[in-house]
């Protein structure tokens, strides 16, 4: 299985904001896309990533896996970047 980039960086843009609606403006898309981003990205690898509440989001242990995961490929690409001119 291959996951989604545009998934992951939603999901990884929601952990990071701690909100639907404010990552959604990062990316340009209304609320209801991004949550339907992630709600893919959940169904795709058979588990839930937040935990949902008035007062935000908050990762679930999963979740928190899948943040480990996304920003170590963040860092290895920007590593691969400073090293390749553009």
């Amino acid at each position: 299985m291959k996951l989604n980039t545009d998934r992951l960086n939603t999901f990884y843009q929601v952990a990071l904001d701690k909100n639907f609606c404010k990552a959604a403006e990062t990316f340009w898309i209304t609320q209801s896309g991004l949550s339907q981003r992630v709600l893919k990205l959940e169904q795709e690898i058979g588990t839930h990533l937040f935990i949902r509440s008035p007062d935000g989001v908050a990762m679930t242990h999963q979740g928190r896996v899948l943040f480990d995961y996304v920003s170590n490929l963040q860092a290895r690409e920007q590593d691969v970047l400073n090293e390749v001119p553009v």
